[in-house]
């Protein structure tokens, strides 16, 4: 697949590859984050990783496109942390609130 110029660096796989970056298999990866939301109660580990509402699309595409443990890697730096805690807490709104108040 050719995801353009512009994102040529970050070197994303084929979205039907078999294998990622890492040499482990993507099917692995995505059985992995699944298996990860239904023990959400006995084990959250998969928060502390910051795969949540607003990042989980983001996750799979990055797991899809073979980046394996760099995903969560990325997605666990302290900035996307934030972001994601505020936006979630803020009812998927960030910034202003139509009411004027901010959030």
């Amino acid at each position: 697949m050719y995801y353009g110029d512009e994102v040529a660096d970050y070197k994303f796989g084929d979205l039907d590859d078999i294998q990622g970056e890492d040499h482990n298999y993507i099917a692995d990866w995505l059985s992995a984050m699944v298996n990860a939301h239904v023990d959400v109660a006995k084990d959250p580990y998969v928060f502390a990783l910051n795969v949540n509402k607003l990042t989980y699309s983001h996750a799979n595409f990055l797991i899809r496109a073979g980046k394996g443990l760099s995903t969560f890697t990325f997605l666990a730096q302290p900035i996307l942390k934030s972001y994601a805690a505020r936006v979630n807490n803020g009812g998927g709104i960030y910034g202003k609130n139509i009411d004027g108040r901010q959030l």
